[in-house]
């Protein structure tokens, strides 16, 4: 086995890891937030869905970026569209919202710090 044979297999075993700790990671998400899958509304959700006017039809030109949570508010139009004040489908959303937040926080973590060299000084 020559140097470049194993430094091939050494690349895909990284990949193969680096996917095997995303998976690990979208799947302990859904395990802790599983649980509050079937709750009613709380605390913020009254204010946020079932009482913001806005929410009963998709404005993607006035919410984008027009306020600081822009891409949560129009989840939640496209929700309410969709299934209305059912707090399932909010809680479904937000489960794959944190998923794929976490994914992607990791994915540039991983790729960002892969390049630092071993011996420098951070």
């Amino acid at each position: 086995m020559n140097n470049q044979m194993l430094g091939a297999a050494f690349g895909r075993y990284k990949q193969f890891i680096a996917v095997g700790i995303a998976t690990c990671l979208a799947l302990v998400t859904a395990v802790v937030y599983f649980p509050s899958l079937w709750y009613g509304f709380m605390f913020d959700d009254l204010p946020t869905i079932t009482n913001y006017i806005h929410a009963r039809y998709i404005d993607f030109a006035g919410q984008f970026f027009g306020n600081p949570r822009w891409i949560s508010r129009l989840l939640n139009q496209w929700t309410f569209c969709n299934w209305k004040t059912d707090p399932f489908a909010y809680r479904i959303v937000d489960l794959l919202m944190h998923i794929a937040i976490g994914v992607l926080a990791f994915v540039v973590l991983y790729r960002l710090l892969n390049h630092v060299k071993k011996n420098v000084f951070l």
